[in-house]
This record gives structure tokens, sequence and C-alpha cells, in this order.
């Protein structure tokens, strides 16, 4: 019955919804006969219900993977292995130490290495094991085990800051490595001077190699996010060539985390073209966020700087609606707008009675093709009010 019923499950005739009913159904069998009979099965829903049980009856789970960490049979080791880490989350007390001492069984079997990594998860996470197998924990994970991940790295580091930050240092450093993951082992340590040291890692991994800007930009995002001080990082942005800087810069001008004092940082020495366009472009797409006269005080920074802003806010006026208008009421107290052919002819459109977004992409081509004839189209498309966008842009 228990073979059809996964088959079932697997078809989608019966809903992963019922797990728990099939479960129940089956509590006329004794609870280890029915994990035995799952994993007899071999097949992925019955994988997925003893899954479910795992949650609902961790103290089976418990005597199960410790009976099959003592089986002669190899697949029942990887199966011990597999669901102890499963179970682990949800035991206690007995159960905890039925993990313990299969993880223990695991490890001694020195034929099967491929499951010791299993084990020494198993055994770091326990308060009473971490000290003597974290040693051979890291340098699992350093190797790469796929049991040892950053998630299990990252219940450590609060209490071994300095043992797992070293580990992460060697192991980003190997090529082909899990560079996200494990990076958020980094973002992982709450302790100030903690996160300041994984800070440090990550401006090393930038300065050795600015290919991993991308990612190295999305894990500054998640700290500033979280709310962490993202200066460590910054100086080795400022250092790295205008592509890296450029990579950074959405981080940078996105609304809150205290990304303002670095934006501000970074524009203070800011001269190339490629960085500050990206500076135009990530301010207007997030200019909702931002107070109304920071944006404009940012747009005239960059334009006394860059020739090339005035074709670059007319283009960024031309794809949000929101940027357009605020070009376009520029307030008499404000500093002075930039200037340019583009947005002189934006405002003259404006000024006209043309919605400021279908301004910005009319200024636009009428500036960058002087001799092109706008076609007849032109005339005939509706033109909304003053504060509305145009619904073909």
């Amino acid at each position: 019955m228990l073979p059809l019923l996964c088959a079932w499950y697997e078809e989608g005739q019966v809903a992963a919804g019922l797990a728990d009913e099939l479960l129940y159904e089956h509590r006329a069998l004794a609870l280890d006969e029915l994990t035995e009979a799952l994993v007899v099965a071999a097949h992925p829903r019955a994988d997925a219900l003893l899954g479910r049980l795992a949650e609902r009856e961790p103290s089976a789970l418990c005597r199960a993977v410790d009976r099959w960490s003592h089986d002669p049979r190899p697949e029942r080791h990887v199966a011990a292995a597999v669901h102890a880490l499963r179970t682990a989350p949800h035991a206690g007390g007995s159960g905890a130490r039925l993990l313990r001492l299969a993880a223990r069984t695991l490890l001694a079997r020195e034929d099967e290495p491929a499951l010791h990594g299993a084990a020494l998860a198993l055994l770091v996470r326990d308060p009473e094991g971490r000290a003597e197998h974290l040693p051979a924990a890291l340098a699992a994970y350093r190797a790469g085990d796929p049991f040892l991940t950053a998630r299990v790295l990252a219940e450590l580091v609060a209490e071994h800051p300095a043992e797992v930050l070293a580990a992460v240092r060697e192991r980003l450093r190997v090529p082909g490595a899990r560079l996200a993951e494990d990076l958020r082992v980094l973002t992982a340590a709450t302790d100030p001077a903690v996160a300041r040291s994984g800070l440090l890692v990550a401006a090393e991994l930038l300065r050795e190699g600015p290919e991993r800007a991308g990612e190295l930009a999305r894990h500054l995002d998640r700290l500033l996010d979280a709310g962490r001080d993202g200066r460590p990082l910054l100086d080795a942005v400022l250092a790295a060539g205008p592509p890296v800087r450029a990579l950074f810069v959405p981080v940078l001008a996105a609304p809150g985390g205290g990304r303002e004092e670095l934006l501000d940082a970074l524009l203070a020495t800011e001269r190339d073209g490629g960085v500050l366009a990206a500076v135009v472009e990530a301010l207007a797409a997030r200019h909702a966020g931002h107070p109304g006269r920071r944006v404009r005080e940012l747009l005239c920074l960059v334009a006394e700087r860059w020739p090339g802003a005035d074709a670059a806010l007319v283009r960024c006026a031309g794809r949000w609606a929101g940027f357009a208008r605020l070009l376009a009421s520029w307030p008499a107290d404000a500093p002075p707008p930039p200037q340019g052919p583009r947005l002189a002819r934006m405002r003259a459109l404006t000024a006209a009675g043309r919605d400021p977004q279908y301004a910005a992409a009319e200024a636009e081509r009428q500036v960058d093709r002087p001799d092109g004839r706008l076609t007849g189209h032109t005339k005939g498309l509706p033109v909304p009010g003053q504060g509305r966008s145009h619904g073909t842009l």
C-alpha cells in the first residue's frame, strides 16, 4: 500500500498538504515499522514523508537514524546522514543524544569518508561536541564538503569568530568557491567587531578579484539592509577601477541603511563619466525613496562634473515618470537646475503643457536628431495632462 501511496504522491494525486493525513492514517503501524517501510521504498515521496515525520515525530526518526548508522548496508548509512541533519532541529533530550551517537558512528567509518561531513555538521551544532570536532569541521568546510554549509558555520561564528572567519577567508580563495553562500557566513555575525572583520575579508576579496564585484555589491546591500556599517568595504570600492565602482553605485544610491554617507564619500572624488552615469540612473530609478531636495542636490553635483549629465538626465526622465516630474518641478529655493540643450528643450515643452515624461522623450529625439524628420504620427498622439505619464512610454 505504501509504495502505491508514494506513487500517487509523485503523480500529484495526493497533494503535499495531505502528507499529515497519510501519516495519521498509518499510525496503526508502529512508528519504527513505518520509518523502515519508508526507507525501503527508496522513493522521492517516501523521502518527503520521512521529512514530515521528522517534524511531527522526531523521536521516531532519531531511533531510525541510530539504527541505520549501525546497519551493515551502506545505503542505510547515507539515509542516517541525510535524515539526521533533517531531524536535528526538531530533536531534544534523548533524541539529540541518539543523533550524537549516530554521528560518532558515521565518523568512525573510515571507509565512508563522504559521510564524515554530515557527521561533523551534526556534532558541531551540538554544544557538547562542538569544541572537540570544530577543527575537523572547519577543515571539511575549507575543502568544500557539501554537508558543511554556510548555514552550519553561521551558527558558529558568534562563539568562534576567529576560527570561522579564517576558514571563510581561505575557502573564498579556492577556485569555484560558493561565493554567494559563503559570504552569508560573514553576514551572520552580530558582534560589531566580528562584523567589521567580515567586511575586511570582503574588502580583501575585492582587491584580489575585481571580477567578484557584483556578488560583493549584493553582499554589501544585505549588510546595509541589516543595519551594518559598510565603511570598511567602501575603502576597497573607492580604490577599485571605474567599472567596479559603477557596480556598487545602485547599492549606495538606494534609500536607507546608512547609505547616504557612503554615496557622499563616493561622490566626493568621483569624476568618471561611467560611474556618474550609474549614479544618475540609480537616483532616477529610486528617486521616490529619497527626499526631493537631496536628489536635486546630487544631480547638480553630477552635472557640474560631467558634460554627459544632460543626455543622461533626459534619457532617465523618459523612462521614469516620477523622475521627469522631479526635473520639471524645480523649486525656486533649490540650487540652480542642471543645464543642457536637452534639458532646456524638455523645460520648454513642459512649460507649453506637455507631460514631463513625454517632453523628455521628445526633447531627446529633437536634440539628438536635429536633421531627422519627426513622423506625422507624433501630432496624433494623445498628450496626457500635467502630472500623468504617457501610456505608450
